[in-house]
């Protein structure tokens, strides 16, 4: 058994373990930034945390020689800020891992040289980032504070909305948010609640106790009560609508040559005339800032143009508004009488894309 455990090759293999721990960390920095972890079973969470990191820290010390378990030791340093900054005080969940990537680091058998290296710019690192987050959430963001009221899942599931207070000086006000359902995750014993979607759809001052009420309304009722509202209502189509309804098709757009810069001017070949006349410019590459130009889909991708069209609504069919992912009924918030939110409205103007996901620091 001393031979087995002795041998090189039994702790090169045993060494590859260490690179789940180094995973298990990325995803858990992932999921610190763009979720809010919330454990609901602490005790059992921390005991089988505690366990499976306690078997990891022995295998890595174990291990600690090996070139694997040396770079994943200092791989997960900078793991750890984003995950001490947004979870403190979530001790069940920052003690193991902490304890364990700390003691990993300095046993590790990297040099002396590499150690201090590697040690200065982690700290310099975790010196910066601690700064940058205490400046961003004392300073930068509001003071006002802030308890959360009651929240209700819509119908379909699909969305929910949330009740916030604020109190100030100045009476407090009333926020309600909509946030998509769908991209909470849960585990055992810890649920993920999606950050960075969230749309503030009513807000009221002073503070006050909004009715709210989901209800599920058909597409083609939502779409005459818009028109009804206003007959000339205009919806932004991106470009991949715009392919779904086959209208990128020979499309082309109209730009003002002063709207480009020197570097799309130069990719489309245009040459603008300087105070000296500029005589050598080849017919045809020549244009002033007053002139417009039409340029197809091909010409607004190599100078990076953002592709929309405007189209009415009253011009969609409701078969384009299906095509366009509008399902034939869904789900409206209400807020005292008035509809805040329409199910409809989100699904075009794509309010809960991953493209539009914000970074949120609270």
């Amino acid at each position: 058994m001393n031979r087995f455990f002795d041998s090189p090759w039994t702790k090169r293999g045993l060494s590859l373990l260490s690179i789940p721990y180094g995973i298990f960390l990325g995803f858990l920095a992932y999921w610190s930034v763009f979720y809010d972890i919330e454990v609901y079973e602490k005790v059992k969470f921390g005991f089988v945390l505690s366990i499976g990191c306690l078997a990891m820290g022995v295998m890595m010390f174990y291990t600690r020689r090996q070139l694997i378990t040396m770079i994943v030791s200092i791989v997960t340093m900078p793991l750890l800020l984003p995950i001490v900054l947004l979870n403190f005080g979530k001790w069940e969940m920052l003690i193991p891992i902490v304890l364990v990537s700390v003691v990993a680091f300095f046993t590790s058998g990297s040099g002396e040289a590499a150690k201090t290296i590697s040690g200065a710019v982690i700290l310099m690192l975790y010196m910066l980032g601690a700064l940058a987050y205490f400046f961003y959430t004392t300073v930068l963001v509001s003071s006002v504070q802030k308890s959360p009221g009651p929240s209700q899942i819509s119908p379909s599931g699909a969305y929910r909305y949330e009740v916030t207070y604020s109190m100030d000086k100045c009476g407090g006000g009333t926020s309600v948010i909509v946030a998509p359902n769908t991209y909470d995750t849960s585990f055992s014993y810890m649920y993920c609640r999606a950050k960075g979607f969230d749309r503030t759809v009513y807000v009221n001052r002073p503070l006050s106790e909004p009715e709210l009420e989901w209800t599920t309304e058909k597409r083609t009722d939502i779409t005459a009560k818009i028109l009804e509202i206003n007959p000339d209502a205009v919806l932004s189509l991106s470009e991949s609508q715009m392919h779904t309804l086959g209208r990128d098709q020979g499309f082309t757009m109209e730009i003002r040559v002063k709207d480009l810069n020197q570097k799309q001017l130069k990719t489309l070949g245009i040459v603008l005339p300087k105070s000296d006349g500029n005589a050598e410019v080849p017919e045809g590459m020549r244009l002033y800032t007053d002139d417009t130009i039409m340029l197809d889909l091909s010409k607004l991708h190599a100078i990076g143009w953002t592709v929309t069209e405007d189209v009415k609504l009253s011009d969609l069919t409701d078969q384009q508004l299906a095509a366009l992912g509008v399902a034939e009924s869904g789900d409206v918030l209400y807020v005292n009488g008035n509809p805040q939110f329409r199910y409809y409205i989100a699904v075009l103007d794509s309010y809960y894309d991953m493209s539009k996901r914000e970074i949120v620091i609270d």
